[in-house]
């Protein structure tokens, strides 16, 4: 069935039509409501067909068809309903509104008709059309109090190209009398509400003949069915005055070829000669059928006769048309192609990704239309083609099709329906480690056989992996995506927990840890070679750990760890027994023996010993003092060892040793170089000292004293007025800087004062002396002022 949007009347009528045939130039206001802008033909007809300039009866129904043109059906409004007038001539009854269906069902309008104004009103599926057409007709009847029986009427149909456009049609009036003078006749109308339904009427013996035995039979085609309870039977006298009226149900007979049919007997039928008031002379039946609709046959013929006893008298045959209404719409449906590109990128695609694509439209394989498109600012790239028609001239749908103009480089394209995918080749990538066990080479025999490796990307499990020592302990995991949706996946992995160990992953290394009992052996190497004086120390030794008598280590020590080394971590036992560590020099060092001490289990000493050359220094103390005539020689003299001009011993000196001395055991050499030894003495009071070599000679030379120097302390408190004067102070002597003798204790009891006696005017060295006093200890809220005032210092 073709699925073509053609302009088919929902009713197929076989009665031909007189076309207005008007241009379909579509012109009008956004805001227009008039119909008749769209307007571009209308026609009329009657029951014998298209009207033409011969006189029609007042009395007849016409078949008013209608024909517009509404261009593109997206600028209609359904808001609200187009109208235009129905001409006054005319008058349309039926209040059932005209459905405007495509041949496919779209329902586009529905039209109704009342007081005279046509009104269309659209559905939102008019406006998916472009060369938007639709049609409707109805059967009307004329008014007859508008008609000019003498010159005709001009009945309005304006159109889109001319509103004032109209139709001429001329007049004629029916009689008002019967049938006439027959002995049968047949009528019909049609029922205002229903157009299906046919009135019939017949009018038996209007001539008034004189009948014996009337009868009547009515021939009623296929086409058509009697509507039971409709017969009515009025009996009139020779005026044709009603007598009675009685509702009779016929009997209906079925023939073979499909008609109707049923006779009716009326007895004696009086003649008009008779002037007879009561007797029936003619008789009228009324009755009504319903139309049976065909498309191939809309013409419903129904026959009467007559009969006299038997006899036949005449023959009256009716044809009735079918007078509904209906309509319909065509147009070149449009449709609007869209879609969505969609990026299977599994990598960052920056750098690969275009800017923008191009993507064509194929009609039944031939490219109709192009566009370009780039990324929308949520991200999504898409497309759409509107107003596409969807069918050819012939109702054929088309076939639309969409490709990519260029495909980028690197990807394939693949569509999907409307959607354009392009797929950029995923990179792959693998993920290996190695398991390694810390047990002390399974020590403790806990070591399971094997273990499950997971994989995880992004943190999420994707597979495992069962890892043997068949495998050396290595797994790999093979032709992984190493991107999603644009970003690297991170791979790692995590291990099943094995009992007994602590699992601990950097990178790809699972390592796999259990601590069985261990120790530590700490060793140190002494060397007892006077701090390397003969500088025979090597930089650097190598000692070697023994565990049961065999070696599993060394270490080279140096000064710049102590000369000390700890191996830590170490079974303390093998098998079940404990381990015997012990202490090896690998190398023998040059001049040097070595010597292993075990301080205890876990402490050894490794000792260097080396004699270094040794060297001994010794003099004698001369004085010049005249036999100390002035009594001044000390009891003692401090003599200084000096060892490359740095002191490095002292030796007290007496006349219980004749006043010499000796330093002995001294190394000979530092750093491998010979070292100079040579003295001096701490001063003494009132001599002077001169060293040759070794010895020393003390010269005494009288020093001048001076008489004497006075402290004495003043008090400016008026008077102790505050009763915060102490009852002491102390003062200190000093040469200069140096403190001089002990601190001096003034009071009431030595008057506050105190006096040094013959001071010398000289120190050890010669240098002349310059003695201040000092206030040790200020009593609180008092401050010490010196004043000197020879030959007194004053304190206030």
């Amino acid at each position: 069935m073709q699925k073509r949007l053609k302009s088919l009347f929902s009713i197929i009528f076989l009665l031909s039509n007189l076309f207005i045939q008007l241009g379909s130039t579509n012109v009008y206001a956004a805001e227009n409501l008039d119909a008749s802008q769209f307007v571009t033909s209308v026609a009329l007809a009657d029951a014998n067909g298209p009207i033409g300039t011969n006189r029609i009866r007042d009395t007849s129904s016409v078949q008013v068809t209608y024909n517009l043109n509404l261009g593109n059906g997206s600028a209609i409004t359904t808001d609200q309903p187009y109208t235009m007038s129905l001409p006054k001539e005319l008058n349309y009854t039926t209040t059932t509104p005209i459905s405007i269906n495509t041949p496919t069902g779209v329902h586009l309008a529905d039209v109704t008709i009342s007081n005279g104004i046509i009104s269309i009103q659209f559905t939102s599926d008019a406006q998916s059309y472009d060369n938007l057409r639709i049609n409707f007709n109805f059967w009307a009847t004329f008014n007859r109090s508008q008609l000019n029986y003498e010159t005709g009427n001009d009945l309005a149909f304006p159109t889109q190209t001319n509103p004032n456009n109209t139709v001429h049609l001329n007049f004629s009036k029916s009689s008002s009398g019967g049938s006439g003078t027959s002995a049968i006749a047949k009528s019909l109308s049609y029922e205002d509400t229903d157009p299906t339904i046919i009135n019939w009427t017949l009018t038996v013996n209007n001539g008034g003949y004189p009948v014996e035995n009337a009868t009547l039979q009515d021939i009623m085609e296929n086409n058509q069915d009697y509507i039971p309870g409709s017969m009515t039977v009025i009996h009139r006298n020779w005026r044709r005055t009603p007598l009675a009226t009685e509702h009779t149900e016929p009997v209906i007979t079925q023939q073979a070829d499909g008609t109707q049919t049923f006779s009716l007997s009326f007895g004696k039928l009086t003649s008009v000669q008779e002037q007879n008031n009561t007797a029936t002379t003619s008789l009228v039946i009324h009755y009504q059928t319903r139309l049976l609709y065909n498309a191939a046959n809309n013409r419903y013929h129904n026959t009467a006769s007559t009969y006299d006893n038997g006899s036949f008298i005449d023959t009256a045959v009716s044809t009735a048309t079918y007078h509904g209404q209906g309509g319909g719409g065509e147009g070149d449906q449009l449709i609007t192609i869209s879609g969505t590109k969609i990026w299977e990128v599994e990598e960052n695609d920056s750098q690969t990704r275009p800017e923008t694509i191009s993507v064509s439209l194929l009609r039944d394989g031939v490219n109709y239309r192009q566009t370009t498109i780039s990324e929308s600012q949520d991200g999504t790239w898409s497309y759409a083609f509107p107003s596409v028609p969807k069918y050819d001239n012939t109702g054929r749908e088309y076939g639309y099709s969409v490709q990519e103009t260029t495909v980028p480089e690197g990807y394939s394209s693949e569509v999907k329906g409307f959607d354009i995918i392009n797929h950029y080749p995923a990179k792959t990538t693998e993920f290996s480690g190695q398991k390694i066990w810390r047990d002390q080479n399974n020590q403790d025999g806990k070591r399971p056989d094997q273990i499950t490796v997971n994989l995880l990307a992004n943190g999420a499990f994707q597979e495992s992996q069962t890892v043997t020592s068949q495998d050396d302990w290595h797994y790999q995991f093979t032709n992984l995506p190493k991107f999603l949706n644009g970003r690297e996946i991170e791979y790692s992995v995590s291990e099943n927990a094995v009992p007994d160990y602590v699992t601990t992953i950097e990178g790809s290394t699972i390592t796999n840890t259990h601590t069985p009992e261990v120790r530590a052996i700490n060793v140190q190497k002494v060397w007892d070679d006077q701090n390397d004086q003969d500088k025979l120390r090597p930089e650097a030794v190598t000692l070697a750990l023994l565990a049961n008598g065999e070696k599993i280590d060394e270490a080279s020590v140096s000064g710049a760890d102590q000369w000390a080394h700890t191996w830590e971590g170490l079974p303390k036992k093998d098998k079940g027994q404990a381990i015997n560590y012990t202490i090896e020099e690998e190398t023998a060092v040059p001049g040097y023996t070595s010597t292993v001490s075990k301080q205890n289990d876990d402490s050894f000493i490794v000792t260097n010993p080396h004699s270094p050359e040794q060297t001994s220094v010794k003099g004698h103390k001369n004085w010049q003092d005249n036999n100390d005539r002035d009594k001044k020689r000390p009891n003692s003299i401090t003599v200084l060892l000096l060892a490359n001009g740095e002191q490095v011993a002292t030796k007290q000196v007496t006349a219980n040793d004749n006043w010499d001395y000796e330093f002995t055991d001294l190394p000979k050499n530092s750093h491998g170089q010979p070292i100079v030894y040579t003295i001096n003495e701490e001063p003494v009071s009132g001599y002077t000292s001169q060293v040759e070599g070794f010895n020393l000679t003390n010269t005494y030379k009288k020093v001048p004293t001076i008489p004497s120097v006075n402290v004495t302390q003043q008090w400016d408190d008026d008077n102790d007025r505050e009763k915060d004067r102490p009852s002491s102070v102390k003062v200190q002597l000093y040469d200069r800087d140096k403190k001089h003798g002990d601190p001096v204790i003034l009071n009431d009891g030595n008057h506050w004062s105190h006096s040094w006696k013959n001071l010398p005017k000289q120190d050890a060295n010669g240098n002349k002396t310059n003695y201040t006093v000092k206030a040790i200890d200020v009593p609180k809220n008092y401050h010490s002022t010196v004043v000197e005032q020879a030959p007194f210092v004053l304190l206030s």
